[in-house]
């Protein structure tokens, strides 16, 4: 070898390009959000070139992009530390049966579902349940639905359909022994209450006083006793003007409806002399009250009151 070879020689071997690349340490990696090494690598202090570490997602949360294995090379980690992490979804709990679940937040780790039911429904279990790391932790209750107990008894009175037991909606039908009326609602319904409502009617009897309204007389309807809802009309004697409805019916306060009419007698007017200085003329006019008599009654069978123009 000549001179120039062995310097050349010398220089290559010198060089930065002929020297060999020195081994650095890595730093701890830290790859991002919600991602921790695993359980091999967490514990070591001091990461050399060529060691290997590998990523896991915190719990509760998985991977959403990137890679979970990293290399020391000369001081760098390669890749780039670039893994990502989201919450886990426990997804959806499906539509329970007479009720609805709610996501106040969401379905994603962390976040709770509530059941609610519909009305006439009482919730038996678990009224919410939370997403977990491996889907939701427990599990919700169901919808049940209200059973009420037998309805009150109702003095003289008898209901139907009998049963030991009812469901939320299903009602009953009330009805009064012979003689006896219904003062109330017919129909009451078990409630989300576990009652029946409305509250049971009463039965009772109805008895309307015989009218006894001077120089009045029934015209046409029943005679008494006078029962619920019995409808009569009314005539006054002749003479008598009718004052107030000639028809009343029986109501359930044993109380005529309208009130009774009364009878007033009819009043005349005096003749009227007219004379002149030349003849005299006696003109008389007639008693119009007296005229009006034989149609007066008819008039107020017609009208609740009667008015007469003299």
């Amino acid at each position: 070898m000549n001179l120039a070879g062995g310097v050349l020689l010398y220089l290559l071997a010198t060089s930065s390009f002929g020297l060999p690349i020195e081994a650095q340490d890595c730093p701890r990696p830290s790859a991002g959000p919600n991602t921790i090494l695993s359980s091999e690598d967490i514990v070591k202090v001091t990461f050399p070139d060529g060691d290997k570490v590998t990523f896991d997602c915190e719990i509760g949360y998985v991977i959403a992009g990137g890679t979970r294995r990293y290399t020391c090379a000369a001081g760098t980690w390669r890749p780039a530390l670039n893994m990502m992490c989201e919450r886990r979804s426990c997804g959806s709990l499906g539509d329970p049966d007479n009720g609805i679940i709610d996501y106040p937040d969401g379905n994603q780790f962390g976040d709770k579902a509530v059941l609610s039911c519909n009305a006439g429904y009482d919730l038996v279990g678990q009224k919410e349940v939370t997403c977990g790391a491996d889907g939701w932790i427990g599990r919700l209750g169901r919808c049940e639905v209200v059973i009420c107990s037998p309805p009150p008894e109702a003095a003289n009175a008898k209901y139907s359909p009998v049963q030991d037991e009812y469901e939320y909606g299903h009602g009953v039908t009330y009805k009064c022994k012979k003689d006896f009326t219904l003062n109330g609602s017919r129909r009451s319904y078990c409630e989300t209450d576990g009652k029946f409502h409305p509250e049971p009617p009463t039965c009772v009897k109805v008895l309307c006083p015989t009218p006894d309204v001077p120089n009045l007389r029934r015209y046409e309807g029943p005679p008494p006793p006078y029962g619920y809802k019995a409808h009569v009309t009314f005539k006054c004697d002749d003479g008598f003007v009718m004052v107030g409805s000639a028809g009343v019916t029986c109501e359930i306060e044993n109380k005529w409806s309208p009130p009774l009419p009364r009878c007033k007698e009819l009043t005349t007017t005096t003749p009227t002399t007219i004379t002149t200085h030349t003849t005299s003329t006696t003109t008389t006019t007639p008693n119009r009250a007296l005229m009006l008599d034989s149609n007066a009654t008819k008039w107020c069978l017609l009208a609740a009151f009667c008015f007469f123009v003299f």
